[in-house]
């Protein structure tokens, strides 16, 4: 994945988490994408630090 396009996705991926996660969450990428030795197929480790526990709509979605 390109660097430009991969940026677009991280700012994509940010609002989508914001929008979807309890207000106070925290978020944070790791692994290879966030570490930079990502290969092109490489997927995107999420972490989540929730506020509250995250309901069953919220972890279906």
């Amino acid at each position: 994945m390109s660097k430009v396009l991969y940026q677009s996705s991280e700012t994509y991926l940010k609002k989508l988490l914001r929008k979807q996660l309890p207000t106070g969450s925290r978020f944070f990428l790791f692994g290879s994408r966030a570490n930079g030795s990502a290969g092109f197929a490489a997927d995107i480790d999420i972490g989540i630090w929730p506020q509250e526990p995250l309901n069953d709509t919220i972890l279906s979605n």
